[in-house]
């Protein structure tokens, strides 16, 4: 675990892969997901879910990987030409600074996925 700025970490979620933020850090990929799995709608029919922001980057300086993330906060809102939209508040730009950042393992490897035309013969 390592403590840097949050406007550092805001610079990095903003960067675009491959970017060098303050001659230190590499922004390497992220992307949005779901906190949780399967969860069962309450007796309303509603679930709830959380979308959380996470990317890696590369410390220069020591060559170490490291990993942010970020739940972000529903914000209340309505649009009536959308009333099945949420909102949320841009992860990154409220919460405690200095932001904690984690180490990881940073892996890349290629999926090849064959789809079969025809059945194989028996």
């Amino acid at each position: 675990m390592k403590k840097v700025p949050l406007d550092l970490v805001y610079k990095m979620y903003k960067a675009k892969p491959g970017d060098i933020i303050d001659n230190t850090y590499v922004r390497m990929h992220g992307g949005w997901l779901l906190e949780g799995g399967v969860r069962p709608a309450d007796s309303n029919k509603v679930f709830s879910f959380a979308p959380i922001y996470q990317f890696t980057l590369k410390d220069l300086s020591d060559g170490t990987y490291y990993y942010a993330a970020q739940t972000c906060h529903y914000q209340p809102g309505y649009n009536p030409n959308q009333p099945h939209d949420a909102y949320f508040l841009e992860p990154f730009v409220q919460s405690m600074d200095p932001f904690e950042i984690y180490t990881c393992e940073f892996k890349e490897m290629s999926v090849i996925t064959v789809v079969a035309t025809e059945d194989p013969p028996v």
